[in-house]
């Protein structure tokens, strides 16, 4: 599929008004159970199996009531030779999810690329210049500063799969180490219960959200 930046608007109303679209990105490991729970997040029925995600695919869910603001969910692919391209879906992100299957402890360990990744796109990119002042002396003036996303984004270590408690191998404690590691929550999931599915979704549509990370 083309690669292209989420709008932050939708389409337009018979007025020609436009309704405010909040844009997150999904990121995890290659099997770690991202696009199962986007569509759980969306209400679709589960459906048991892999099907791999090439590049980035795009959902939207609308907003259910006046205090809730529609999404723009774009679930991106783990594949290695795809990666080079994720920085065009991080872009003005309002949230990331970073994915895992508490089954698997290889997409646990990924989960730093993944934060990594959110991080760098974070910071703020300076352009600057050779200038001579009056005294005959270089330095260096900024011109411009560019935001790939803002230090406000929201940021989500999101544990897959809670539910098989007999065969997880990462354990609620380890997860949540991490996520207060780097400064952010852990949410464990389940799209076969719907164990913390709703609520997720429910909080990345809520108007007030805020951010609770410091990076």
């Amino acid at each position: 599929m083309p690669v292209q930046l989420a709008e932050s608007r939708g389409e337009p109303d018979l007025f020609g008004h436009y309704e405010e679209q909040r844009k997150v990105v999904v990121l995890g490991a290659v099997g770690s159970g991202k696009t199962s729970l986007v569509e759980a997040g969306l209400g679709l029925p589960f459906k048991p199996g892999y099907a791999q995600t090439f590049g980035a695919d795009l959902y939207i869910k609308k907003n259910a009531d006046a205090r809730s603001v529609p999404l723009k969910i774009w679930c991106c692919s783990g594949q290695e030779r795809t990666r080079v391209l994720m920085g065009q879906f991080i872009q003005n992100a309002a949230a990331a999810l970073i994915v895992f299957d508490m089954l698997d402890e290889s997409t646990f360990r990924e989960t730093r690329f993944w934060y990594n990744e959110v991080r760098r796109y974070v910071a703020i990119s300076k352009i600057i210049r050779g200038h001579i002042d009056g005294l005959g002396r270089k330095t260096h003036v900024p011109i411009e500063l560019k935001h790939r996303i803002s230090p406000e984004t929201i940021i989500w270590l999101v544990g897959a799969k809670a539910d098989d408690i007999a065969n997880v191998r990462i354990r609620v404690q380890d997860a949540v180490h991490k996520a207060t590691e780097w400064n952010i929550d852990f949410i464990p999931t389940s799209v076969v219960t719907g164990k913390g599915v709703g609520a997720l979704f429910a909080s990345l549509q809520d108007a007030q959200l805020r951010t609770k990370t410091t990076m």
